[in-house]
Formats: structure tokens, sequence, C-alpha cells
């Protein structure tokens, strides 16, 4: 009798323990979907940004697997190569949708081109940008480009400066980039590199004094 119940106790222990473990996960995913819903959340500085975000992802529990995975990824994860790689194709994929219509309207009017003209000119050459030569090339104006080919290059690299400064935290958390906050600390460096594309030849180390630019 005493064998019996202590396997029913032990049965309801490992019950009450899954339905804690379910319920936790839930609280955490219920706590990151409220933060990211939270329009002030992007309004706060990117450092504390970081760290609240930082605190949702470390109080959820991982699986043996997935910290094997995360342990087999974390080199390939933060190599600038691969962030530049997903950043060009978040980008485009901005770029030719509806939502950055509003903003393109008032730039195709200023170049006089139409909407339909820029993104079969972005269709064109999506799947080639997949790197830096190759975004700083749709970026920067020559003095061999023709007149609407430079008035698409600057059409483009607006687009691109409104997706880094307004879209590219939502993108981030809302899609299957693995290390997102590697991918947040790029951010700017990237953005100040769009800005001035003459000097965009490399990403790591933006901010190291004896490599920085005016």
């Amino acid at each position: 009798m005493s064998i019996l119940k202590a396997k029913i106790r032990m049965v309801q222990k490992q019950r009450q323990e899954k339905l804690c473990h379910k319920s936790f996960n839930q609280d955490s995913q219920r706590n990151l979907e409220e933060v990211q819903e939270n329009n002030s959340f992007y309004n706060t500085p990117l450092i504390f940004r970081n760290k609240i975000l930082e605190n949702i992802n470390l109080s959820s529990p991982m699986s043996e697997a997935s910290h094997k995975e995360k342990a087999v990824n974390l080199h390939d994860n933060h190599s600038p190569i691969n962030i530049m790689k997903n950043y060009c194709r978040g980008i485009t994929n901005f770029a030719l949708s509806d939502l950055a219509i509003k903003y393109l309207v008032p730039l195709l009017k200023k170049h006089q081109l139409d909407l339909e003209a820029f993104r079969v000119f972005i269709r064109a050459k999506k799947p080639k940008i997949n790197c830096i030569k190759q975004l700083r090339g749709l970026l920067l104006v020559t003095k061999d480009d023709r007149e609407d080919m430079a008035a698409m290059k600057d059409i483009f690299r607006e687009i691109t400066i409104i997706f880094l400064k307004y879209f590219s935290p939502n993108w981030i958390y809302n899609t299957k980039i693995s290390d997102k906050y590697a991918h947040l600390k790029y951010r700017f460096k990237i953005l100040r590199r769009v800005k001035s594309p003459i000097y965009f030849t490399y990403l790591q180390g933006f901010d190291h004094p004896s490599q920085s630019k005016p």
C-alpha cells in the first residue's frame, strides 16, 4: 500500500512540475509580446531596450537541445557577414512592401518616377544584394550613373534609412533571426554608413577610434 501511495505522489509531482513549466513559458512569452507591442518601448534608449529584452529572454527556460543549437550557431550568428545578409534581405523586402508606399510616394514624386518602375528596379537587384559591396553599389551614386539610375539609388537610400530608423527593431523581433541582440547592436553602425555610403566598406569595428572616418 505504501508503494502505491509513493507512486501516486510521484505522478502528482511530475504533473505539477509540467503545469508550472507550461505556465512559466506562457508568462515569459506573454511578457515578451507585451513589451514588443508597447509603443513606448521603442521610444526608450537602446541600452534599456536591450536590457529589458535580454532579461525576458534569460527568464525563458531552454531545452538542452536548444542550448546545444545556440552554442553551435553562436559564431555564425555574430558574424558580420551573416548579419549583413539578413539586413540586406530585410531592407529589400521593406522597399518592396506596401508598408513602404507612403514613404516612397513623395520621394518618387520628387524624382518624377512611378512606384512600379522603382519596384522593378529593386526586384532586379534583390537577388544580388547580400553583402556590403552589393548594398553599397546600390546606395552610392557615381558620376557614371544615368539620371534615372541616380534617382533610383537616392530613393533606395532614403528608404533604407527609414527602415533602419523606424522598422528594423520590429523586423528583428518578429523574424526567425536567432541572435537578435547582435543585430540590434549593428543597427546604428549600418545606419551611419548608409548615410555616407562612400565609407561603407566594412562592418566590424565601426566604433574603433583608429578606424573611424568623418
